[in-house]
């Protein structure tokens, strides 16, 4: 007879839990790769959700104005300035030189037409030179020369040994050499030219053709604001060139560099170099043939002084 078999639950007492049958290798091992993926799925989602906030921070960042969120960046314009910081406004003076040009033009005589004005809130004065021939010359002789159609300061002499800074050429003969500063102004066949430039070969232009060259700041260059490292105020005077006419305009008030500049860029000037301003001379025959002279004289008695004059 077969010895009765033992029923397991005759041993369990109230309150015990007994799994039944017995786990096989496989079931035993299963926590252990689970957990292993269930770790790399949770780096993975981390992973493209940072990848979603980089890419919608950097789409918003480069799209700012497209947000209707009011705490991102956006783009200014005219609508949302305050009245006080509105540009300024340059089609009032895109006829200016055209119509004093075109007046001026139908003049036959010999002398210098003047303009006073106000643009941009600063005092402007602005001398045409007509039916005449540009030139430089040097030398305290010319201080007190009065039979020019115009004549103002040309290039700066240095404060240590009182020579003539940059480039100088006076009937093809050069006076000084150097590339302190890029403006330029040649005067060549008659013809005016004034540009910026490194290295300019209308330099070696003027000393085969017996003509004229000098350095000076550039102002405006291509209708750009050419900016300088000047920031003190004075009574600035440039020469200039725009609409196939070359001029000086002068501030009547001291101004700074930029703002003479931005002035200049604003009544259409292509291209403009500084002249001496402050109290130098300026001299001018105006259009009834009286002569003029505005600026100091017994402080210009330095021996390299030198003009821009028309005759």
């Amino acid at each position: 007879m077969d010895e009765p078999q033992h029923n397991n639950f005759d041993d369990f007492q109230e309150g015990q839990i007994q799994v039944l049958g017995k786990p096989s290798a496989h079931q035993s091992g299963r926590p252990k790769w689970r957990f292993a993926a269930y770790a790399v799925a949770f780096i993975i989602v981390l992973v493209i959700a940072a990848l979603a906030i980089w890419y919608a921070a950097m789409h918003n960042a480069a799209t700012p104005n497209q947000s209707n969120d009011s705490n991102t960046l956006y783009q200014e314009n005219d609508s949302t300035r305050g009245i006080w910081e509105q540009e300024k406004n340059t089609s009032e003076y895109a006829n200016l030189l055209h119509t004093w040009f075109q007046d001026c033009d139908t003049n036959i005589t010999r002398s210098c037409a003047v303009m006073d004005t106000t643009i941009y809130g600063i005092g402007i004065k602005l001398y045409l030179p007509m039916n005449s021939k540009a030139e430089l010359c040097v030398g305290t002789q010319h201080v007190r020369n009065n039979n020019s159609v115009l004549m103002l300061q040309a290039a700066d002499i240095r404060a240590d040994n009182k020579k003539i800074v940059g480039a100088f050429v006076v009937k093809g003969k050069p006076l000084a050499w150097g590339l302190s500063k890029k403006g330029y102004c040649a005067i060549i066949n008659d013809t005016i030219t004034v540009g910026m430039a490194d290295n300019s070969p209308l330099f070696e232009k003027a000393t085969e053709t017996g003509g004229y060259f000098f350095r000076q700041y550039a102002l405006v260059h291509n209708n750009k604001i050419v900016e300088q490292a000047l920031k003190t105020r004075s009574i600035r005077r440039g020469l200039c060139s725009a609409f196939g006419h070359v001029f000086v305009a002068e501030t009547t008030t001291e101004s700074s560099m930029h703002d003479f500049s931005e002035i200049l860029v604003g009544i259409g000037v292509e291209e403009a170099i500084y002249l001496i301003g402050g109290e130098s001379r300026v001299a001018w025959r105006d259009t009834n043939f009286k002569q003029r002279d505005n600026g100091a004289k017994s402080s210009q008695k330095f021996k390299n002084i030198n003009f821009i004059r028309w005759q």
